[in-house]
């Protein structure tokens, strides 16, 4: 059985490799005890956080090795703590002797500032016993900055010769994503000429902006353009002789399609485990289905046919919002309650949405003032709605009586370049309208409400990055409520499935280098692409399971044959042995159509387990297409986790057959009449073989044919395999091509 094929699918875990052992010092020690102060973390919890850490820092670059450069890649998921790790690994790489930490911070000043603002306060940046740990320089430049940080590596040096007794700070550097910060960044560091000193450069967010955009087009073209931050980072990187490139992201398709050639394509990946209470994908799409509410079709924001009218889906969820809001104030509990109305990346919408927002606001006040009992019935009936999940519920008059206070405290705001910047503190109650800017790595504090009147994203990451509803709403998540149009839902729902069969599959592989792991991604919910093209270097082949059967294409080499048929034979045998086949017309769907006289039967066992079915295609000794189909399903049925109907046609014999060429079962290997050519003179006998399956399961087909040439004389026979997936698991793989 290929070994490296099962571990790429999840199936089986290879020993954990560790280069160096870093130690807990004394800033990881201090951060540990602020994470089970402050946050209130349990000990577990601390203890699995500087697991990973450690781990991760184990692949950079050894502080006391030789120096060298190496990339590195950190998965984490959406809203689930990747801060809070790169934070741990920074304290841990200070207390391991690294000399400077570099942070890319994201691509817009409102995710600088919350990156910082997080930085400074969890590392102490901002007490004056910090400055015997940390020397912070945000955006630097200019000959004054560089003389400071020289100044500091100088001490740096004293330290690490042993010609100082103190510890002496590591550098620390947030810096935007931007080719011109990282270029004045690059142009520093070449004239410090630091050799000698190891680097930690971390990159949030990496799948944004720091991916070369002429990657595809330098792989079909034979090119070498770079787009300008990546180029800017190869810059910085070549300034830094003796430094470790570590990716963070919970989108990590475009890092793992990179060209295998292109510097940042990571040697390691980790795979971060989100702590207790996380309310991600799973949740929401799969355990707590009861929170999501529905946008109709009509409502959905379509640029060429504006609507005039308020709809109906975003005054329930505003009046939702400020019930949540209202049980805040009613209990006196300090803390950000919000509503994200995510309308579209296109920033003129907004307005719009800004503008109803407000107008409700104002009408619903002054109805309330007035005593006007249509409202109050309204937002009666979004209490109702309320109470199905939330069973501590305030009662309604309480409520209500608490909106006053609400209004005086609420804040709608526009969140796009130009827009407004939040300051949580500033107030309690906030509703933010936005699109591409709440997109990816902004956090919003206390979401209650999220209203998404937009289409799908054509990219699967896209998708995983509008989520903002994810992170740790746990404590609060019975009074939840996410508006979805049906397809944006649909979508989420199959980017969970897909998720865990990618994050199976890194896991599995954990610890060993990324280069000798297949790319095989899952792509389902009606997605179209992983990522944006433009950054894919990595050649990809595509196979579709929306059209039901998927087969083998070619005949296998003799001994090839042999062994596949032995293998298909024994499975056959183990199910007759204990029992568990059956002919295939006792379980037949209604209509289906056997009348034929032959010697065997097709014999059928019943929701065989997705880890056996895979296990068999895996140990097939397959070539070219036919391998890549194999993998392709078993990879499909690992994150569908679904059982499978096997059908041994024929029961696994030549019998009865008349014969069939090498060509003709390239094109199709199916028999039957197809039932639109009945006739009363002619009546069916036999549905065809594409109706051996139940319609609702998938199914595996093994079958042996016999094969004669082009004169119709016996040259053998041959074991085949076809595959089918009912139209509502339909989805595509996405697969690495080997050459």
């Amino acid at each position: 059985m290929n070994q490296d094929i099962l571990e790429g699918n999840g199936l089986a875990k290879p020993p954990l490799k560790v280069l160096w052992d870093p130690e807990v010092g004394e800033q990881t020690s201090r951060f540990m005890a602020i994470l089970r102060g402050d946050s209130g973390l349990p000990v577990q919890a601390v203890e699995r956080i500087i697991e990973e850490a450690s781990e991760i820092l184990s692949h950079c670059v050894d502080p006391q090795g030789e120096p060298r450069v190496n990339a590195l890649l950190a998965v984490g998921r959406v809203q689930s703590g990747k801060t809070m790790s790169f934070t741990t690994v920074s304290t841990l790489a200070r207390d391991n002797g690294f000399g400077v930490v570099i942070l890319l911070v994201g691509t817009t000043e409102n995710l600088r500032t919350q990156s910082e603002e997080r930085v400074r306060r969890d590392l102490g940046i901002d007490n004056l016993k910090a400055s015997r740990h940390w020397a912070w320089y945000s955006n630097p430049m200019g000959s004054e900055t560089r003389d400071a940080i020289a100044d500091r590596l100088v001490s740096w040096r004293m330290y690490r010769s042993g010609e100082s007794k103190k510890p002496r700070p590591t550098v620390v550097i947030t810096v935007l994503k931007h080719h011109q910060r990282l270029q004045n960044l690059a142009d520093l560091f070449s004239d410090l000429q630091i050799g000698d000193v190891p680097v930690l450069v971390i990159d949030d967010e990496s799948d944004q902006a720091s991916l070369n955009t002429e990657a595809r087009r330098n792989a079909t073209q034979g090119l070498q353009a770079e787009s300008g931050t990546y180029h800017a980072i190869q810059q910085l990187r070549a300034a830094l002789p003796y430094h470790s490139f570590l990716q963070y992201t919970a989108t990590p398709q475009a890092n793992l399609l990179l060209a295998i050639s292109d510097e940042l394509n990571p040697e390691y990946a980790t795979v971060l485990k989100p702590g207790d209470g996380y309310t991600g994908g799973a949740y929401f799409f799969a355990e707590r289905t009861d929170l999501l509410r529905k946008i109709d079709d009509s409502e959905v924001y379509n640029p060429k046919e504006p609507m005039r009218d308020v709809p109906e889906s975003l005054q329930r969820a505003f009046q939702t919002y400020l019930l949540v809001a209202a049980s805040a104030e009613l209990s006196d509990d300090y803390v950000n309650r919000s509503m994200l109305v995510q309308a579209s990346q296109d920033r003129a919408p907004h307005a719009q949405y800004k503008s109803w927002l407000q107008g409700l606001q104002q009408s619903w006040a002054e109805l309330m003032r007035l005593g006007d009992a249509d409202i109050r019935a309204e937002f009666y009936k979004a209490w109702t709605d309320l109470a199905t999940t939330w069973d501590d519920i305030p009662a309604f008059d309480d409520l209500w009586d608490e909106l006053d206070e609400v209004w005086s405290q609420l804040r709608v705001v526009e969140v796009n370049h130009g827009g407004t910047e939040v300051v949580w503190s500033a107030a309690r109650f906030w509703v933010l309208v936005g699109g591409q800017k709440l997109d990816r790595g902004f956090t919003v504090e206390g979401l209650v409400v999220t209203y998404m009147p937009r289409k799908t994203a054509g990219a699967v990451d896209t998708l995983q990055q509008r989520a903002r509803f994810f992170g740790y709403r746990e404590k609060y998540a019975d009074r939840i409520r996410i508006f979805l149009p049906d397809d944006v839902k649909r979508a989420y729902e199959g980017y969970v499935r897909d998720e865990r069969t990618l994050l199976t599959s890194l896991s599995a592989h954990q610890g060993s280098p990324l280069r000798s792991w297949k790319r095989e991604f899952i792509l389902s919910g009606g997605m179209k692409e992983l990522t944006r093209t433009s950054v894919q270097g990595l050649k990809t082949e595509r196979l579709s399971f929306t059209r039901g059967w998927v087969s083998q294409h070619s005949v296998p080499a003799p001994d090839a044959a042999l062994y596949n048929r032995d293998r298909m034979a024994e499975l056959y045998d183990e199910f007759r042995s204990d029992g568990s086949t059956q002919g295939f017309l006792s379980v037949a769907d209604k209509g289906f159509v056997d009348l034929r006289s032959r010697a065997k039967t097709d014999q059928v066992a019943l929701q065989v387990g997705a880890q056996k079915v895979a296990s068999l295609l895996l140990d097939l000794e397959l070539s070219g297409r036919d391998r890549q189909i194999a993998t392709s399903i078993a990879t499909w049925l690992t994150g569908a986790g679904a059982a499978v109907d096997v059908v041994f046609v024929n029961e696994l014999t030549t019998a009865d057959q008349v014969g069939r060429t090498s060509a003709g079962l390239a094109d199709t290997i199916f028999s039957g009449r197809s039932p639109d050519k009945v006739t009363e003179a002619t009546p069916l006998r036999f549905s065809g073989e594409r109706f051996l399956r139940r319609a609702a399961h998938p199914t595996l087909h093994l079958r042996e044919f016999r094969l004669v040439d082009s004169s119709s004389k016996d040259v053998g026979s041959v074991p085949w395999f076809a595959f089918y997936v009912p139209t509502k698991q339909s989805s595509q793989v996405i697969v690495e091509v080997l050459d």
